[in-house]
């Protein structure tokens, strides 16, 4: 949560007296990190138009829309959104999901893995992905795995790939999320079947919801991510 904490300092810097305000919120706390180089380019464009991080709307952001409390979230689930006529999604970008897993386990040296590879496998993944949940969410993995466990922990990515690194475990991520983490040694990744595992990320806003400032977070969102790490 440290990434957190320093991005809602930074939105606290910007300057007051705007005139407009962005609420925004995303479904995975990783994004969080990379936001703060996006709302440097933002202030440069829109000085008087203030960034505002609504944190509790990360779980289920679409009722947030839906009475005005929320401008804009960014989500990969979006699938029933035709049905809110209020709503609308914008594609911003695909990212790529990958296994990680520590260097010494035996993925470490395969170009790919495919769904029957997790049947031997303790899955360790963000706590957001807990079966029992209602509704559960659908974990991020390729159609007809089944891990022989999953373990499910309220931490952060760190609390996740240590315990991958220690050998307790793999988990799957998104590449930009794990590229530091890979860069420090001691692990590795894998990709998830030939073609590979993608998702898209969107932007959803209201229909009613028009400032040009909107547009310009959208495509500076956008920019943002063709430099992340693929």
């Amino acid at each position: 949560m440290g990434d957190l904490a320093s991005l809602k300092r930074d939105i606290a810097t910007l300057q007051e007296g705007g005139h407009g305000t962005v609420r925004m919120a995303s479904e995975c706390y990783t994004t969080y990190h990379w936001l703060p180089k996006m709302l440097t380019s933002f202030r440069t464009v829109h000085p008087n138009v203030d960034i505002e991080l609504v944190v509790e709307a990360t779980e289920d952001p679409i009722p947030f829309l839906l009475n005005g409390r929320l401008d804009v979230a960014l989500m990969t689930k979006v699938a029933g959104l035709s049905s809110y006529e209020a709503l609308s999604q914008q594609p911003l970008f695909e990212d790529e999901i990958f296994a990680v897993t520590s260097a010494h386990h035996p993925w470490s040296s395969r170009s790919y893995i495919d769904a029957s590879d997790f049947s031997d496998e303790h899955l360790i993944v963000y706590q957001r992905y807990d079966l029992e949940r209602e509704p559960p969410r659908p974990l991020p993995l390729p159609q007809g795995a089944k891990p022989k466990k999953i373990s499910t922990f309220p931490m952060t990515t760190e609390g996740v790939i240590e315990l991958v690194r220690a050998s307790m475990g793999v988990t799957v991520m998104a590449s930009w999320a794990a590229s530091s983490y890979l860069e420090k040694g001691g692990l590795s990744r894998t990709r998830i079947t030939t073609e590979g595992m993608w998702r898209m990320w969107y932007a959803v806003r209201r229909e009613d919801e028009t400032p040009t400032y909107l547009d310009d977070f959208h495509r500076l969102l956008q920019t943002l991510y063709a430099a992340l790490p693929h």
